[in-house]
Order: C-alpha cells, then sequence, then structure tokens
C-alpha cells in the first residue's frame, strides 16, 4: 500500500504511523532497543547528516552513495541527530519524488542526547526500488508541528522493463522501413539500368548512317 500525502514542508501523516501501516512495525522501532516514548523531539531537536548505502556493519555504511543500479529493495539510511531527550521521538518518511508518493514512513527514538540510526528504506510490498529519485525526510512529530529538520536525496537508475519494451516496439517499425527503402531503391536501380541500355542503341544507329 502506498500513502499519497502532500508534498509541502510539514510531514503531513498520522500520529502513529506504526498503527495505521498494515505491515510489521518500523525497522526504525525494532532498532531502537527497549526505549519507547510518545514524547515529539523538541523544535530545538538537529539532524546533523543522512547518508546511503546498499549494506551495512552496524551503524556504519556499506558501499555509500547517493546513485544505484536498478534492483536493490532495500537501501540503507542513516541519520544522525543531537539536542534531543531519551525517547523523545522523530518521524522519518521516505518519499519518492515523482508524484509524489511516501513509499514509507516510521519514528526514530532517540536512545540519548546525540546519536546515530539505521533505517531499512524500502517499499512496503517488498519489490525493488523503482527508478527514479527518492528522499529521506525526517522532522518533528506532525502533532508538534511537523517541523522538518533535514532532507536527504538518492537516485535508483537503470531499467526496470518498461522502456525494453517500448525499444522493441521502435525497432520492428524501423525494420518494416529498411525494407520498403531498400525495395525501392531496388526497383530504381533496375529502371535506371534499362534507360541506359535503350540510348546505347540509339548510338549504334548513329554509326550505320555515318558507314553509308
Amino acid at each position: 500500500m502506498l500513502v499519497i500525502t502532500s508534498s509541502a514542508g510539514a510531514l503531513a501523516l498520522p500520529a502513529d504511523p506504526i498503527a495505521a501501516q498494515s505491515g510489521p512495525p518500523a525497522v526504525a522501532n525494532r532498532m531502537q532497543g527497549t526505549v519507547e516514548s510518545s514524547a515529539s523531539a523538541p523544535s530545538a531537536a538537529r539532524v546533523s547528516r543522512t547518508e546511503f548505502g546498499l549494506n551495512r556493519t552496524g551503524d556504519t555504511p556499506v558501499n555509500l552513495g547517493t546513485r544505484f543500479d536498478y534492483g536493490p529493495r532495500v537501501v540503507y539510511g542513516f541519520v544522525d541527530y543531537s539536542e534531543v531527550n531519551v525517547g523523545d521521538r522523530l518521524r522519518w518518511v521516505l518519499r519518492f519524488r515523482e508524484g509524489p508518493i511516501d513509499v514509507n514512513f516510521g519514528d526514530i527514538v532517540a536512545t540519548g542526547a546525540t546519536g546515530r540510526t539505521v533505517l531499512e528504506l524500502k517499499r512496503l510490498d517488498n519489490e525493488p526500488l523503482m527508478p527514479g529519485t527518492f528522499e529521506l525526510i525526517v522532522g518533528i512529530l506532525p502533532e508538534a508541528g511537523g517541523l522538518e529538520l533535514r532532507r536527504g536525496s538518492f537516485e535508483i537508475v537503470g531499467d526496470d522493463g518498461s522502456s525494453s519494451r517500448s525499444s522493441s516496439g521502435d525497432n520492428g517499425s524501423s525494420e518494416d522501413n529498411s525494407s520498403e527503402d531498400n525495395g525501392s531503391s531496388s526497383r530504381s536501380s533496375g529502371d535506371n539500368s534499362s534507360e541506359d541500355n535503350g540510348d546505347s542503341e540509339d548510338n549504334g544507329d548513329s554509326e550505320d548512317e555515318d558507314n553509308k
């Protein structure tokens, strides 16, 4: 299920995204240990960095980048936060820019005044991430104002199969045009050669008259 929301700066999402989604609880919450709280992070909270990788070792990205070939079902997002209290929550949203469509969302639960969390950025149906640009948006909970703190992006590039189908259709029409052109070229060539032979016969008549 994809959730379509406004593209405005505030994060217009349900107050409890875990209850709202039909799948299992957000990975972000499972990775935060046992700390649970409904308190929003203060407006002074900071998110200093977002990074992306295809793999991870603990909270360290592996294959770090912002441009990945089509195929992965998961891209890991790494978020550094500060100036929060233990148990404070930040809201994250994975948004597909073409639309825009909110593909997934959840909460980050602070385990200290500063810290880093790792998010599994994926579709709820676990299909490969589609070609295009994805944005990871982190902000204050909507009920506390929904202030956006940071936005990072990565791109999936390559072919998901749709363009190759279009391409094969184009090739078919190209072949038709080519055979038509070749046929007309052959006919033109034959006509020109007949005309040239006729001219040669005329030249022979001229020579007979001169000999007489």
